[in-house]
């Protein structure tokens, strides 16, 4: 995996999870984007980002901002998404998140 921008690691997100919403009983690992970018820790743009950039923790360090702030706690969309069977409700509130964190960007 090539040195990822902030910019970069969250359009990845997005597309990610768009096609994640689109097909909701999929898992990450079968994301079709993963032949284009390689792979990434947790299977994770953002991880990647955060250690390829940050080193440490992604959890704390990541560039979505998380409701409880990280993706693992329990009312995240990622969490509920996970306990949820994957569901495209929670896959397009993450979508959301990034787009939210790239218009952040932006400014």
């Amino acid at each position: 995996m090539s040195e990822l921008t902030k910019k970069k690691a969250l359009e990845i997100c997005r597309d990610l999870w768009t096609w994640l919403a689109e097909h909701p009983y999929k898992q990450k690992s079968e994301w079709p984007g993963w032949n284009k970018y390689g792979e990434m820790r947790n299977s994770c743009p953002c991880c990647e980002y955060a250690f390829q950039n940050i080193g440490g923790a992604c959890t704390s360090k990541c560039l979505i901002r998380w409701p409880g702030g990280s993706c693992t706690e329990p009312e995240s969309p990622f969490a509920e998404w996970c306990r949820n069977n994957r569901g495209s409700k929670y896959a397009l509130k993450i979508v959301k998140l990034a787009n939210e964190s790239l218009k952040r960007l932006k400014k």
